[in-house]
């Protein structure tokens, strides 16, 4: 990979984190800027107050911003949509339950969730009553 490429891409990486950042504004909400060894971070902290369409609008602002340095470039673009793997991941795991929970936030909705997972499970036969007191414990203090 020639040298020019590995300056395109860490601009590509850039631009992707500013437009999580603007995606985060144009919503209203104020993210947090954190420079760590292995990258920028953006709006970590606020990631579970957004509700499932924000989140959408938020992940792919990010891929579509830094795409447009790298799409000429077959090598580049490859590798920085493997780079994109935790936005695509967070557009995946929000499909389906937008139109269930579209007025909640995502932690609201895994709130929910592992509610609607304790119903299930208290609800199957238990297989013995060591094993399914072991396990509601578990589930306790998994919750605290």
């Amino acid at each position: 990979m020639e040298w020019i490429n590995i300056i395109l891409l860490i601009i590509a990486l850039i631009v992707h984190e500013l437009g999580h950042y603007v995606a985060y504004r144009t919503i209203g909400k104020k993210p947090d800027i954190k420079f760590k060894w292995y990258g920028i971070l953006i709006g970590k902290n606020i990631w579970h107050s957004l509700k499932p369409f924000e989140a959408y609008i938020v992940s792919i602002a990010g891929i579509i911003t830094g795409f447009f340095i790298v799409m000429n470039n077959y090598e580049l673009t490859l590798i920085y949509f493997v780079m994109c793997c935790i936005d695509i991941v967070n557009i995946i795991s929000v499909i389906g339950i937008e139109k269930k929970y579209k007025k909640l936030t995502l932690l609201e909705i895994n709130k929910l969730q592992l509610q609607e997972l304790e119903a299930t499970v208290s609800g199957v036969t238990q297989p013995s009553a060591g094993a399914s007191h072991s396990f509601n414990k578990d589930l306790t203090e998994n919750q605290k």
